[in-house]
């Protein structure tokens, strides 16, 4: 189970999506939708689309790029607190990672924010 040993003083609460939130792209021009695998707000108040990416498709840059724009124009907007974009690489490493966004002094590697 992903969630299986979070630290409430790491991830406030974690949302799998497909709940409504989809962010536009186009592929070869053609327009498309790109749904994040997870929503996770951290105890420190940011907010986490996150991304599984246990390998690499065509579209995935794609997908990555607009993931980034679309976090770029809610940190804008400034209604809705801190978003960041991560992608995790290494599914076991996840709770590294966020330990490492919410200040742990841990080393986490493998992180690709946007």
């Amino acid at each position: 189970m992903l969630t299986e040993g979070w630290d409430a003083n790491t991830v406030t609460h974690i949302v799998g999506l497909r709940l409504g939130l989809r962010i536009p792209y186009r592929k070869q021009g053609v327009p498309a939708h790109y749904y994040p695998d997870f929503i996770a707000v951290l105890a420190t108040g940011l907010t986490l689309l996150i991304e599984i990416k246990g390998r690499y498709a065509d579209d995935a840059d794609l997908k990555a790029r607009a993931a980034q724009r679309w976090v770029a124009a809610v940190n804008r907007c400034g209604e809705h607190g801190s978003w960041r974009y991560l992608v995790i690489a290494e599914p076991p490493k996840l709770m590294l990672e966020l330990d490492q966004l919410r200040g742990s002094t841990r080393e986490a590697k493998g992180l690709v924010l946007g």
